[in-house]
């Protein structure tokens, strides 16, 4: 995820539901509460510009299992 800023509440680009993260804090990007699977990253990664919301986040990775 290449374009992350500093503000905090972040819209999602695949649900466009609002979700707090903070990557320049000690909490981190909320990602880093996930074990992302390579292939779903790689989705990310292709198929959007920023961080997804934690829901979405949670549909790819069962989906991917």
């Amino acid at each position: 995820m290449d374009n992350l800023s500093t503000q905090s509440l972040h819209s999602c680009p695949r649900c466009h539901r609002s979700f707090e993260c903070t990557p320049t804090s000690a909490a981190g990007c909320v990602c880093f509460q996930f074990k992302i699977p390579p292939q779903v990253a790689n989705f990310i990664k292709a198929n959007f510009d920023s961080c997804l919301c934690p829901a979405c986040l949670t549909e790819l990775i069962e989906a991917s299992n």
